[in-house]
């Protein structure tokens, strides 16, 4: 089977009736979890990005309140598995400044277990986060970047 480009399945979405593009839309989100995800986020969310970001927070400290009770390995699990949701819940947004908030948020959580833990794990995940964080920041407002950057200088050590 070959896959159509971008441009030809927009083609064949502006031809349809809105019933029809209803259908497809139900029938794509009932094909993976990420798909509904995804539309819950556009028709929903997309509209109030300070609640998204707000609920991605909650979602962080419901996290973080089960991490620090573990070994070393169990702990990072539990960081990469959150991590991952975090990547995809950023993908959706796919905002710069969203980016920057949620893995300052992330990192300011973070920050105490890589101080409490001398691991070369726990170290590298935070600081591969922090190069997300400059890579983001460098896409920001001059404005945005002034706000965040007292934040960012206190993730360092």
């Amino acid at each position: 089977m070959k896959t159509e480009s971008i441009h030809q399945i927009k083609k064949e979405l502006l031809a349809l009736e809105p019933h029809e593009l209803t259908e497809l839309c139900l029938k794509l989100a009932k094909y993976k979890k990420e798909n509904k995800e995804f539309l819950t986020y556009l028709l929903y969310d997309q509209k109030n990005e300070g609640q998204y970001i707000e609920s991605i927070q909650n979602l962080i400290d419901e996290s973080f309140d089960e991490i620090g009770k573990t070994n070393v390995y169990i702990e990072t699990k539990q960081i990469r598995k959150l991590l991952k949701k975090l990547y995809k819940f950023l993908k959706f947004s796919n905002t710069p400044s969203t980016s920057v908030e949620v893995l300052i948020y992330f990192c300011e959580k973070y920050k105490p277990i890589v101080l409490k833990r001398q691991v070369l794990a726990v170290d590298k995940i935070y600081s591969i986060q922090l190069k997300k964080i400059t890579l983001n920041f460098d896409k920001l407002h001059e404005d945005l970047q002034f706000d965040y950057k007292k934040r960012i200088t206190n993730l360092y050590f």
